[in-house]
């Protein structure tokens, strides 16, 4: 194997530091301000003047350096994320509604997910806050209403009801908890949030046209994440067992779809084929409509499209590292989610151990014809 050859091999780690910077500082802020920002970024830098001391003495083999620039970089980037989160944890703090905490008022609210159903006729959401009475505002909300009185609501369609504003039980840049009263008025959805929601009508429908009444509730439950048809025992039984995460759209969702449209490849070519699971994937999202689980396994799925479609697993952890620095500045709430750590962890485990896999194999065939030409 040539040097040239090597490289292409070993994992580029340059952007990993910067990430866990960004990362680790913005979960710090958001869990305990200031003290945890001083701390995990005094803890970062200490780590990153460490190792460029220990590579000032002895050039790591395989080539990974920390460099005095790097030490400098690592410093600015924490100190831009130190500053960003906590004008954001103040956002919160000295938000508007935060004085109204136990009053009721009338709302306007945009889900970000599907509703949950909870049991005993409850739901759930995580939406976007428009209208407080009459005033315009905006942060993150979570409302739990009745399904009777939010029946036909999806993500994205705006809705307006009564509700009582409470403290947020967690720090995740929540603003308010709203409990919903009496029946929502609810508005109209984007033209491609609606074609969703047609295609999710579509599919419940085919499925009672067809299954018992249970059957047909709980496919578009597997499927889709629709858990509007479940009935309240059903979904008491799947709490119970634990099994609620076979009802949540997630990774394993989009593994199925992405790898369905991969097999295409024996016929289209490799490159085509990730094409149209990137086309498949965009079109499964807004199906399933975006819900957190939802864009978290979308963004890794499309790290690995990208591992595959340039055959250099080289390019995966820098690629994987920038999308957590962007979804840092984008959505900081996600450095304080489980979910997101442990999509990280397990696409930066497949990429790591991914050695027979693209690029590797082109380098054996190149290397054995090198091989037989000498003979």
């Amino acid at each position: 194997m040539s040097a040239v050859d090597g490289r292409e091999l070993r994992l580029d780690l340059r952007l990993v530091p910067a990430s866990l910077t960004s990362w680790g500082v913005t979960a710090a802020g958001i869990l305990w301000s200031a003290s945890g920002v001083i701390l995990t970024l005094s803890a970062s830098v200490a780590a990153a003047s460490a190792t460029a001391w220990r590579c000032s003495r002895r050039r790591s083999r395989d080539g990974v350096v920390m460099t005095p620039a790097g030490v400098v970089a690592i410093i600015l980037i924490g100190l831009g994320f130190a500053v960003a989160v906590l004008l954001r944890v103040e956002q919160v703090r000295d938000h508007p509604l935060v004085r109204r905490y136990g009053a009721t008022a009338a709302v306007i609210v945009t889900p970000d997910e599907t509703p949950r159903a909870l049991g005993g006729g409850r739901l759930m959401f995580r939406g976007s806050l428009q209208v407080v009475g009459t005033d315009e505002m905006s942060g993150r909300v979570v409302v739990f209403a009745s399904t009777a009185g939010f029946t036909g609501l999806a993500a994205g369609q705006p809705a307006a009801f009564t509700a009582r504003i409470s403290r947020p039980a967690r720090r995740d840049l929540t603003i308010a908890v709203l409990s919903a009263t009496g029946k929502a008025t609810l508005g109209d959805a984007a033209p491609i949030q609606q074609a969703g929601q047609a295609v999710r009508t579509a599919f419940a429908t085919a499925a009672r046209s067809v299954l018992p009444a249970d059957q047909a509730a709980m496919l578009p439950a597997l499927i889709l994440g629709d858990t509007s048809a479940l009935s309240n025992d059903t979904t008491a039984q799947f709490r119970t067992s634990g099994l609620t995460h076979l009802t949540a759209v997630s990774g394993a969702n989009v593994t199925i779809v992405c790898g369905a449209v991969l097999l295409t490849a024996a016929f289209v070519g490799p490159r085509l084929a990730v094409g149209l699971a990137a086309a498949a994937l965009v079109a499964f999202v807004v199906v399933v409509q975006p819900s957190a689980s939802v864009l978290r396994a979308a963004v890794m799925a499309a790290i690995t499209l990208l591992a595959l479609v340039t055959h250099r697993r080289r390019q995966a952890i820098p690629a994987l590292c920038g999308t957590v620095i962007a979804l840092m500045i984008a959505a900081p709430e996600l450095a304080v989610d489980v979910g997101f750590a442990l999509s990280v962890s397990a696409t930066a485990a497949l990429t790591a151990s991914a050695n027979g896999l693209g690029q590797p194999r082109l380098t054996n065939r190149r290397d054995h014809a090198g091989a037989m030409t000498t003979r």
